[in-house]
């Protein structure tokens, strides 16, 4: 989906979205204009069109939605990196988390052709790495136009059935405590994979699953396990009670990826902490069905992951961020 924000309404008939900062109100800049019907670049998102301008209606996997006009606008990020006639989603009716969280709006950073990525592709070369911290009091970064770090390690970005747009990956194995798990390849296969950062916590098949998560559970066999609904945990099955120790063992969890590529997944990726004594497995062998499975943030907070989708790769690098 393209990058979108929250407008003031007109008079189009939708309801107000919500958001901590002010409206965004086109009627006050000088560089905006909608999009017309006849725009190629309205093709594709219902309704489609209320002539003469482009509007669009998108919906988001956990029901988020967004409908609103698609217009162009002058994007300022920096003094120097200035784009205009950028296109952007002006949304006048925003449900869901944009509504629960009064979100401002979503930066598209897929392959989408609508995307911040691809809209900038001669500044930038389609390239972009980010580090998500490991709690939102710690800094992490958004960086366009270069890879970061030199010692970073890269697989192909590979194609999604059905999916143009998001970031696939050939997950081909996982590894506990340095030894691969006998899991066959053709389960990995099965579905495909990508990485996204808009979702929070892994899901797996739950035959990946299953296996997984035994293994964790017997790597953590010293440490007393409790029901994850004890602790105010919904959806996940394992967490454990580490007592009082002054330190713990975690098992090193590493995925392995084509290209030869084993990413060792972070200590809060594996065991992470939702009480002072208490950590849980933050991974689900759910919400898969027919689609790819998902490697989501919470696995890959602290590494900076670099996008190089004009040579068709992702990277991966150690402490960017915390």
């Amino acid at each position: 989906m393209q990058p979108s924000s929250t407008c003031i309404p007109s008079n189009e008939g939708f309801g107000e979205g919500t958001q901590k900062h002010p409206l965004y109100d086109p009627l006050k800049s000088k560089t905006y204009t909608n999009l017309k019907c006849s725009n190629p670049l309205c093709a594709g998102y219902k309704p489609g069109c209320s002539a003469p301008r482009c509007t669009y209606s998108y919906g988001y996997a956990d029901n988020s939605s967004t409908v609103g006009l698609l217009g162009k606008e002058r994007l300022t990020l920096t003094a120097s990196d200035v784009i205009d006639n950028f296109v952007f989603g002006c949304g006048i009716n925003n449900a869901g988390i944009f509504h629960e969280l009064q979100e401002d709006g979503i930066l598209g950073l897929s392959q989408s052709p609508l995307s911040i990525v691809q809209q900038t592709a001669n500044k930038y070369h389609q390239i972009f790495s980010a580090c998500i911290p490991s709690k939102p009091s710690f800094s992490g970064f958004l960086r366009f136009g270069h890879g970061g770090q030199k010692s970073l390690v890269y697989t192909p970005i590979t194609k999604i059935k059905n999916d143009s747009s998001s970031y696939g990956i050939n997950l081909i194995g996982i590894a506990v405590g340095g030894k691969k798990l006998p899991i066959p390849k053709s389960l990995f296969t099965k579905t495909g994979s990508i990485i996204d950062s808009g979702t929070d916590v892994t899901r797996l098949l739950p035959e990946i699953y299953k296996p997984f998560r035994d293994t964790y559970r017997k790597a953590m066999s010293k440490y007393k396990l409790v029901n994850p609904k004890d602790v105010g945990i919904d959806g996940i099955d394992t967490c454990h009670y580490l007592g009082h120790r002054k330190s713990f063992k975690i098992p090193k969890v590493s995925f392995l990826l084509s290209g030869g590529v084993a990413v060792d997944i972070p200590t809060h990726g594996i065991a992470r902490p939702v009480l002072s004594k208490v950590v849980c497995f933050p991974i689900l062998g759910e919400g898969v069905d027919d689609g790819p499975m998902i490697w989501g943030n919470v696995q890959h907070r602290t590494l900076e992951v670099v996008y190089d989708v004009g040579k068709r790769r992702i990277g991966f690098g150690y402490g960017d961020c915390k």
